[in-house]
């Protein structure tokens, strides 16, 4: 069993990777659910990304008994109904769509962007639930604009297949192509709330 204070509730390498850095200012020392092969995922069944965050830190402090917390997003998409919103179903073709790969959410996306004109802005929200040693659960979530361009970035990021369809014109660069200290920038209140909230929530360590 990892030494760890906490237990990040994911499996996808390249956001664990991502928000260890920018919690690195803490000193935590993060674990994650590659760690513990036979812990199962959480449904992530609720209509909310901070209900689904709140499910994942719950399942995991349930059945590993050390603080965890988890992390979902939701976006949407101006120019779509509301009915038409990716909303917390951002790997499906909607709520009833089957689990898309990053290829096929590429395309898909692509597609979409196309629709609307070859680009659009959108709205990320970013959720995040902290189950405590004392199984306390606290959650939170946060909003930041991005732009969505149909023609995707060359660079591709594992796991994150929408970074390389979100440029920033202040940078002149996809999200794919940026260091961490600029995606960092990119995501803006998104990122500040998420390490305001696990400072507040990790003080007592």
């Amino acid at each position: 069993m990892p030494d760890s204070n906490f237990v990040f509730a994911t499996k996808n390498p390249a956001k664990f990777s991502f928000f260890n850095a920018l919690l690195s200012p803490l000193e935590l020392n993060l674990a994650s659910l590659l760690d513990y092969p036979n812990v199962e995922q959480a449904p992530e069944n609720e209509p909310t990304p901070e209900g689904n965050a709140q499910q994942k830190a719950v399942h995991a402090y349930e059945r590993l008994g050390v603080q965890s917390f988890a992390i979902d997003t939701a976006f949407f998409v101006e120019g779509l109904t509301e009915s038409d919103q990716p909303g917390v179903f951002v790997r499906r073709e909607g709520p009833e769509g089957k689990r898309l790969s990053d290829n096929e959410m590429l395309d898909y996306y692509a597609g979409l962007f196309a629709s609307l004109g070859g680009e659009t802005t959108g709205v990320w929200i970013s959720a995040i639930a902290l189950v405590n040693a004392e199984g306390k659960l606290h959650s939170d979530a946060f909003s930041s604009e991005t732009l969505f361009l149909e023609k995707p970035s060359r660079i591709r990021i594992e796991g994150e297949p929408l970074n390389s369809l979100q440029f920033s014109r202040g940078l002149r660069k996809y999200v794919s192509e940026m260091s961490l200290s600029e995606r960092i920038l990119a995501m803006g209140a998104r990122a500040t709330g998420i390490l305001d909230f696990m400072a507040e929530h990790s003080a007592h360590l």
